[in-house]
């Protein structure tokens, strides 16, 4: 499927697009508003159901091209941890120390301070001593982080998938996809304790990790994307009636991932050139809700949802900006390094 080699479409836009939703859901929630209701669930999510399905299918589609564990991984970290650890760093030592109701000695004297880089390594850590204690939504810090583990962790399995086994790949995402969809199934009726890994809740993993392997499949049996048959199909899945919402997630993890990738592997004019200023949805994604809950903690909880949707996402892009230019532009240009030599010993191109 030559789409994944066409960088002129619109999956930038897209992901600006999922960034803006998370951030708009969020305003909604920390504010103490019940978040707007979409595809028969809150609306931050879908941002980040879309994230999922177009990873699904560039991850797959970047391992089958180039099955280099050195270069995939190498590329994948590159994306993902200079910008974390820049947030991370921010939040626990610069944020924290400013609105934390502990003295700066108590603060960086208490083990949660530290223990709050844990995220650099992917393991979530939600609050700092002290901090947004009396915030809507209290001592959360950065609730986007949660999905970082299940993102990488649906990289690993590629990685394993690819490496095990090539002639029953395919089979192996399929068995894998049933599982995650029973376990998506079974979360509504569960009730017994959170089921925690690596700090992380395995069945809210398993709700966003369907998509990525839904985007996979796409991928890997080379199913046509086409806009007509996506948007039909979305259409459909907004009609549905109340009385077979038992289907609903299996029908949002199908017409919103199809949809997404036939709408975004489309090249339309001035939405197929979004993302050359830069790809700031990753830093606004990462940045709006310590923003947000900063907002919160400096008007003592007055905000409406409206402004501080507006002012966290202007505040947000800035950042994201900032950290498009400053960090993750620049830690993407090692990506060369990874690259496997040419046998001529001709400089390598950057990817």
């Amino acid at each position: 499927m030559e789409a994944s080699h066409n960088r002129e479409n619109n999956l930038n836009f897209l992901r600006f697009v999922a960034a803006t939703i998370v951030v708009f859901g969020h305003s909604q929630a920390l504010v103490g508003d019940v978040q707007t209701q979409v595809l028969r669930g809150s609306i931050a999510p879908v941002g980040v159901m879309i994230f999922f399905a177009i990873s699904g299918f560039l991850i797959t589609d970047s391992w089958e091209r180039r099955p280099s564990l050195i270069t995939f991984f190498s590329s994948r970290c590159l994306r993902i941890f200079p910008a974390l650890v820049i947030v991370t760093i921010l939040s626990s030592l610069v944020l924290g120390v400013l609105v934390t109701s502990l003295s700066p000695k108590d603060y960086f004297s208490n083990i949660g301070t530290w223990e709050y880089l844990w995220n650099i390594l992917l393991y979530v850590t939600y609050s700092l001593p002290g901090v947004f204690e009396h915030n809507i939504a209290p001592h959360a810090v950065n609730g986007s982080l949660w999905s970082l583990p299940p993102e990488f962790l649906c990289y690993v399995i590629v990685s394993l998938i690819g490496t095990i086994t090539i002639k029953y790949r395919i089979h192996a995402y399929i068995c894998l996809a049933i599982i995650i969809a029973f376990m998506c199934f079974y979360y509504p009726i569960y009730r017994g304790p959170q089921l925690v890994f690596y700090g992380t809740d395995i069945f809210q993993a398993a709700n966003v990790m369907i998509y990525f392997m839904v985007g996979a499949l796409i991928r890997l049996l080379k199913i046509p994307l086409n806009v007509p048959i996506a948007v039909a199909g979305l259409a459909l899945n907004f009609w549905l009636p109340s009385q077979i919402s038992s289907l609903g997630p299996a029908v949002n993890w199908i017409t919103v991932s199809y949809f997404v990738l036939a709408f975004g592997f489309k090249s339309t004019p001035l939405l197929n050139s979004w993302g050359k200023p830069g790809d700031f949805s990753y830093g606004i994604y990462l940045y709006s809700f310590p923003i947000q809950q900063t907002l919160g903690f400096i008007t003592e909880n007055r905000l409406s949802a409206v402004p501080m949707f507006l002012f966290s996402f202007v505040l947000a892009l800035a950042f994201a900006v900032a950290s498009w230019h400053l960090v993750e532009a620049p830690s993407l240009k090692l990506k060369r390094y990874a690259l496997p030599a040419k046998k001529n010993n001709i400089a390598l191109k950057p990817m």
